[in-house]
């Protein structure tokens, strides 16, 4: 059916299949795109649409033949009544959409400094709760490491009073005491371990304080950055929330005012027209230019859409191929033959393969 406007996706004839020389007829197959479309599980939907087109077509023929008819209908009319009636249309919508023009214009503006007046408020609370946060980081490390280095200090007091008996009576030995080589060499090795293991417990003291300390500060950034992203995600939420408000109210009053444009439009147009038409003796020609411009915008949204939907139906029409392809690529391995793959049968010698594609497409 749609076919006759253009839509086919794949060239007349396409082989698939196995490679090398084809011995004769029977060694060949072909499958026709034109029955196996439809048994696809999207065949229905590519139907569906194939006949919305051809009610469009319908559609479209009946809208030119009226058409035609208000044409002619239209040559009787007035000329110098119908050029100033334009006239006075041209000039109202002209002034009106320049109108609306700034207007929506004065909308998006006012709507975007609201939008940008609500995130600049979001950014410094952020930038003022992450102060405050610092803040407290701070002042939590300045008691945690005066606390550390308290506990440094004692500890440092407690090992050198724990040590300083030792190495002062060595060193008092040494200095004093007459003692031999060996002793001497002892008492020296001594005291250098008692100095060495002082110097090890106050590096290990050190570490842990440092350990804890860092430990300490990553446990607290932890906490804040939660904190900071809590705040920063509920911070959101309450922005989307609040502009999505913002956007509705002035999606709100841009839809009035257009509307009250709107109506004082139609109703100097209207004014207007009484004047020009109580000028002029119309007789019997009524409605022939407006009904003429309702046709016009019917067929252009007819054609829109019949366009659009020749898309679609293009668009599936090429899905459904594809897979198609794949399938007769999957039959011709099994079969062992080359298929041809045509848009419809015209004599194609070999055996019709479409009944087994259609099975594999159910």
């Amino acid at each position: 059916m749609i076919k006759r406007v253009g839509l086919a996706i794949l060239p007349a004839l396409i082989v698939l299949g196995l490679t090398g020389p084809i011995a004769g007829a029977e060694d060949q197959g072909y499958i026709v795109l034109e029955k196996a479309r439809y048994y696809h599980q999207q065949g229905s939907e590519l139907e569906r649409l194939e006949r919305k087109y051809s009610d469009y077509e319908k559609t479209l023929n009946n809208l030119l033949e009226k058409e035609q008819f208000v044409e002619a209908m239209a040559e009787k009319h007035y000329q110098q009544v119908e050029q100033q009636l334009e006239e006075a249309r041209k000039r109202i919508a002209r002034d009106y959409e320049e109108k609306i023009t700034r207007f929506k214009q004065e909308i998006e503006e006012g709507l975007a400094a609201a939008k940008e007046e609500v995130q600049e408020q979001a950014q410094q609370e952020l930038v003022d709760f992450e102060g405050e946060l610092q803040e407290r980081y701070q002042e939590e490390m300045a008691g945690r490491l005066e606390e550390y280095n308290q506990k440094y200090r004692n500890y440092r007091a407690e090992i050198r009073e724990e040590y300083s008996f030792e190495i002062f009576n060595l060193r008092l030995q040494l200095d004093l005491a007459r003692l031999s080589e060996s002793e001497r060499a002892r008492k020296e090795e001594e005291m250098e371990e008692l100095e060495q293991e002082k110097k090890e417990a106050l590096r290990e003291k050190e570490e842990e304080i440092a350990w804890g300390v860092k430990t300490f500060s990553l446990g607290l950034q932890l906490e804040l950055g939660e904190k900071i992203a809590d705040f920063v995600e509920l911070q959101e939420q309450q922005v989307e929330e609040e502009l999505n408000r913002l956007q509705e109210k002035w999606e709100q009053k841009k839809t009035e005012g257009i509307e009250e444009f709107k109506r004082e439009r139609e109703l100097e147009l209207e004014e207007r027209e009484q004047e020009i038409r109580a000028g002029a003796d119309l007789g019997q020609v009524k409605a022939g230019p407006g009904l003429q411009e309702d046709l016009g915008r019917q067929k252009e949204k007819i054609i829109s859409k019949k366009e659009e939907l020749e898309q679609e139906i293009i668009e599936l029409q090429g899905i459904i191929d594809k897979e198609i392809e794949e399938l007769v690529e999957q039959l011709a391995r099994e079969k062992g033959v080359e298929i041809a793959v045509l848009e419809e049968n015209k004599g194609q010698e070999g055996v019709d393969f479409t009944p087994d594609l259609i099975e594999m497409l159910d």
